[in-house]
């Protein structure tokens, strides 16, 4: 590395430099306390999620036993069944929207990290070069 194009770091105003990256470096703790938070906002929007479809899985399997007093044996038999295809298919179901509640979640704190992360370097960028004079030829 050539000293013309890489100032030694005595050349460069140390203040407003270390001011610069100092700020910069708060800006991404604050990102990163946002980030903190809207992955457990995300959590906890699962666990709900999740709760909700278990209270509706408990009431279906508590009205069961209810169904199965039925007269004609035939649909007492076919009963069961269907209630497995139905489980099967809510499940499913149930899969698919968690897994996007998920997805989303992860989107938008990867896209909080990744803006963040640019934009610390735009910054970095600025700031060291504001403290580097221009060098004319």
């Amino acid at each position: 590395m050539s000293s013309s194009l890489f100032p030694s770091i005595s050349s460069l105003p140390a203040g407003t430099v270390v001011s610069a990256l100092m700020a910069i470096q708060m800006k991404n703790l604050d990102a990163l306390v946002a980030v903190q938070k809207m992955a457990m906002e995300g959590l906890g929007a699962l666990a709900r999620q999740q709760q909700e479809m278990l209270a509706a899985r408990l009431t279906q399997a508590a009205a069961l036993p209810d169904t199965l007093t039925e007269a004609d044996p035939r649909i007492v038999l076919a009963r069961p069944f269907d209630a497995v295809k139905t489980a099967i298919l809510d499940g499913t179901a149930q899969a698919n929207l968690l897994g996007e509640l998920a997805a989303r979640s992860g989107a938008e704190v990867a896209g909080l990290l990744q803006e963040r992360f640019l934009s610390a370097l735009d910054e970095a960028k600025a700031a060291l070069l504001q403290a580097v004079p221009a060098t004319r030829d």
